[in-house]
């Protein structure tokens, strides 16, 4: 992940008028920039992956709502929240499968979005700083086999460390990291070291679940799970 500009930079997808006003109007009052593609299937790509920290999608306007490059980039690359229609329990639902942190029913409340946008840039900061931090990478469940050494070594394997420097920077025998590198295979069921590296990246893409989290720990504000419950009760 790119780290943020000095203004963030917070899209909008719509082909609403009065909806794109409003938006930008929080956007550039919580003071980051803002961008509009009323497109998903169009919009700048190299935009969207390099810049945008959060979107803000109108269900019932925005296209590209079948894109999987959206899908992805919301899972990976920046915070979704999308505007739906008030009761509208399909549209939620599809929100949550895009990879939305959070659902604001329209018309929009001004605190509530404002609200919003502020969690979403707390969620990405929280999230970058996360992925940057060494206690990330084998915090997964599937890595509490595994001893304290055992992740030390893992931890300079993945960063590209031989065996031997391994030994050296842990003050260890060879002999014992080979062991240890071995055994820690053995644990996680890999079979080669490329398959070792394909777990470790793998579970270290997946952070919808951390940033769904940190989006949370903001200011109190209707969770998507809760919108979702509501309208189905």
């Amino acid at each position: 992940m790119q780290d943020f500009d000095s203004k963030p930079l917070i899209a909008c997808a719509s082909q609403e008028a009065d909806f794109l006003y409003r938006v930008e109007n929080a956007v550039m009052s919580i003071g980051c920039d803002f961008y509009h593609s009323d497109d998903l299937m169009k919009a700048d790509r190299d935009t969207f992956s390099r810049k945008i920290s959060c979107v803000i999608l109108d269900y019932q306007s925005a296209s590209g709502l079948d894109d999987p490059f959206l899908s992805r980039q919301s899972r990976e690359e920046w915070s979704l929240i999308v505007a739906v229609p008030k009761g509208d329990v399909q549209a939620s639902f599809q929100a949550a499968n895009l990879g939305a942190v959070n659902v604001i029913e329209k018309p929009l409340d001004e605190n509530e979005l404002k609200d919003n946008l502020r969690n979403a840039l707390i969620s990405e900061m929280r999230v970058r700083e996360f992925l940057a931090s060494e206690e990330r990478r084998f915090s997964a469940p599937i890595f509490n086999c595994l001893t304290k050494r055992e992740k030390a070594i893992l931890r300079l394997l993945m960063d590209g460390e031989s065996n031997k420097r391994v030994a050296a920077i842990l003050d260890m025998g060879l002999r014992t990291v080979e062991g240890d590198r071995a055994n820690t295979m053995k644990k996680l069921k890999a079979e080669s070291y490329v398959d070792l590296i394909k777990l470790v990246t793998q579970i270290e893409s997946d952070v919808l679940s951390t940033r769904k989290l940190f989006f949370g720990n903001g200011r109190p504000n209707r969770s998507l799970h809760r919108v979702m419950a509501d309208k189905a009760a």
